[in-house]
């Protein structure tokens, strides 16, 4: 069985804004085994694209969890001044709660963040 689900994470249709630090909303994908993004940003923003999970994340008791940034190799290209994006494909990811989360350095701009998370 193949189940596939897509959606944007920094709001309903809106689109975030650069100029300060955020976080998307958490996405629960416990059952899931494969995790893509594509994250795009327009603008002259610099800062840092951090994609980070947590274990201890529950909406439904209303506890707010730890999210630690995850590693990668190569590093995650980050905004330095001049529009950009790019997809990230994370295979068997061990933990419940995924979000993307953006440290804002300078500048302004716009950032889009799509999920789609497929399990096998």
């Amino acid at each position: 069985m193949l189940y596939a689900a897509e959606y944007q994470l920094d709001g309903d249709e809106s689109v975030a804004d650069m100029a300060a630090s955020f976080a998307t909303e958490p996405s629960q994908v416990q059952w899931q085994d494969n995790i893509g993004f594509q994250i795009k940003w327009d603008g002259d923003a610099v800062g840092e694209i951090t994609v980070e999970g947590s274990n201890n994340h529950d909406p439904a008791k209303h506890v707010q969890g730890d999210f630690y940034s995850l590693t990668f190799d190569p590093v995650l290209a980050q905004p330095a001044g001049v529009s950009g994006g790019y997809l990230i494909n994370i295979n068997q990811f061990p933990f419940q709660w995924i979000r993307v989360a953006y440290a804002s350095d300078s500048g302004a701009g716009s950032f889009e963040c799509w999920l789609t998370s497929k399990e096998i």
